[in-house]
This record gives structure tokens, sequence and C-alpha cells, in this order.
């Protein structure tokens, strides 16, 4: 897959957004996903900078860091939807974290959310918390997911 690089019009909207919104990237987005996110200058935080790295921790606890400190957070992992736990964490700490869905490796990924961030910046602007969006590759757009209207899990 190659690089998805924004338009000029993109480039111009969201370089003066870089900084509005801090992303938090759990452990399963970090790496290349991460390293793309830094290198565009966006305020992005590490999962092991604010977890033990030899402690597995469950989604909804740095759902609800990621809640309590207003960042977004970011993830590959679709299967957090369906947690019981994870949907109290963001309702009840009203979390906003958006998923990347489709099968590319994490630098592709990190490049794809880079060259849609005109896309999630107007998603996040216009879509109160709490809730969980998908960011589909190839810049296909950002759509809600889960949100207080949603069926949620009994525990």
């Amino acid at each position: 897959m190659a690089s998805i690089q924004p338009t000029s019009s993109e480039l111009s909207i969201f370089l003066s957004r870089l900084r509005d919104y801090t992303f938090f990237t759990d452990r399963d987005s970090d790496g290349d996903f991460h390293n793309a996110l830094v290198a565009a200058d966006l305020s992005v935080e590490r999962h092991d900078s604010h977890f033990n790295p030899w402690k597995i921790v469950e989604d909804h606890e740095w759902i609800s860091l990621c809640a309590r400190r207003g960042w977004i957070g970011v993830t590959s992992d679709r299967r957090i939807r369906g947690n019981p736990l994870v949907q109290r964490a963001i309702i009840g700490g009203q979390a906003r974290v958006l998923i990347n869905i489709g099968k590319a490796t994490h630098a592709e990924k990190g490049a794809n959310f880079v060259a849609s961030l005109g896309l999630i910046f107007a998603f996040l602007d216009s879509t109160p918390a709490p809730w969980i969006a998908k960011v589909y590759l190839r810049r296909e757009g950002v759509r809600l997911w889960f949100s207080t209207s949603s069926h949620i899990r009994p525990l």
C-alpha cells in the first residue's frame, strides 16, 4: 500500500490544528503508528509512558486515563467495543476512542491517520463525547460506532 499524502488544502487546514487535541496510542498502536503521529507534530502520549510496560493493562484502564485527561484514545483493537467494562469506562468517563480499521501495517495506518487529519478534526469538532469511532483506510472517513445510544452489554 502506498503512503497517503494530504492535499495542499488539507495540509493548510490541519497545520494550525496539530496541537488542538492530544492522542493516546495504546500498546496495540505503538511503534510505527505512534512514530507517524509524532513525526506529524501531533500531541501524542504513549501507553508505556503512563503504564508499566511489563504489566498487562486492561483496555478500560487506559480509556479511563484518556477520559480523565481529555485525550483521544487510538487503537487498532476493534474488539474493545463489545467489552462491557470498556463501554462503562467510555460512557462514565465521557471518553473518545478512535479505532483504525483495515488490514495494513502500523506504518501504513499511521500514514493514513495523518492524511485523514482533516476528517478526524471535523469529526472531533462535531461529535460530543462519549463515543468509539472507526477511522477507515484510504481516507474513507470517520464513523461513529458506539455512543450513549448504543446497546450496553451487561457485566
